[in-house]
């Protein structure tokens, strides 16, 4: 026959509710202690981070371009920060070049906003947004939508694209025309 004495009860039974609330209030504590300085720390990586994204989804639309054999084009709407490819429904490549069309939607104007998980409409990263986006057809947009356009052939327009953190940090990614090749430097870069 197994006795118990009180004192080993108490053991067995783990952790007071007390003593619970105690540790989570000073868990609560600490951490609300340390996000304000992590916060900082996250701006930055999500620049970058967002910037990699970019320049992945760049690349998507290139290969995309030229797998179709149809014109592509990336929108940027500088408002939202947000960013996503579109393709023409003809197979022509157009005869004016980098000639920039507004983004009007599914079915119109022969633009098709590309529905995929790859080239779907992304947003940048919490505390980034668009400072502006250069291209050779349309300058230096700081509002509203701004485009690069993509052919089937490899050539890609010319653009530079800034984003920025709420530190005022600054990031610039840039693709060269020809090639289309894309760069990604720190602070702004023309």
């Amino acid at each position: 026959m197994l006795i118990s004495e009180a004192g080993n009860l108490r053991r067995d039974r783990g952790f007071s509710l007390i003593e619970l609330v105690v540790v989570l209030v000073i868990l609560g504590v600490v951490v609300s202690l340390a996000f304000p300085r992590l916060e900082g720390v996250f701006s930055g990586s999500y620049l970058r981070s967002s910037a990699r994204r970019l320049a992945g989804m760049i690349r998507w639309t290139k290969s995309q371009a030229a797998v179709s054999g149809r014109e592509h084009w990336l929108y940027y709407d500088l408002e939202r920060g947000e960013y996503w490819m579109a393709e023409t429904r003809h197979e022509k490549c157009s005869p004016s070049g980098a000639k920039a069309l507004p983004f009007r939607g599914e079915g119109e104007e022969g633009f098709l906003e590309t529905s995929n998980e790859l080239g779907g409409r992304r947003a940048l990263l919490p505390g980034i947004k668009f400072q502006n986006v250069i291209t050779q057809e349309n300058g230096r947009v700081s509002e509203g939508l701004a485009s690069t356009w993509f052919s089937p052939q490899g050539l890609v327009e010319e653009t530079t694209i800034h984003l920025m953190n709420e530190k005022g940090e600054e990031i610039s990614i840039l693709i060269k025309g020809l090639a289309g090749k894309v760069k990604i430097h720190e602070g702004d870069e023309e």
